[in-house]
């Protein structure tokens, strides 16, 4: 058996669009918040509650520390559910 099987494919898939779909969302709304600061803004500042570091008044630095935060916790989160989906679908076969 390989390294790579259709399950452990399906898993890294998962955690790269994860990651993909989360940074690019914190990247666009933390840009935007910077063009309108009312755009986002409460989400923004939900993240800075959850991601030490993070402080969404800061200006183009937080919106790179929080695309880098949002890329890794969405490559957590994709990896995550992909594992748990494959988990408890063979339970229902």
């Amino acid at each position: 058996m390989s390294a790579d099987t259709p399950d452990r494919k399906t898993h890294k898939a998962a955690a790269v669009t994860g990651s993909i779909l989360i940074g690019a969302c914190f990247l666009l709304v933390g840009l935007f918040n910077l063009l309108w600061p009312d755009y986002g803004s409460e989400f923004l500042n939900t993240f800075g509650t959850l991601y030490p570091g993070y402080n969404s008044t800061d200006g183009l630095a937080s919106v790179a520390v929080g695309t880098v935060y949002g890329l890794v916790s969405g490559a957590a989160v994709g990896f995550a559910v992909s594992w748990l989906h494959d988990f408890f679908s063979h339970w229902f076969k």
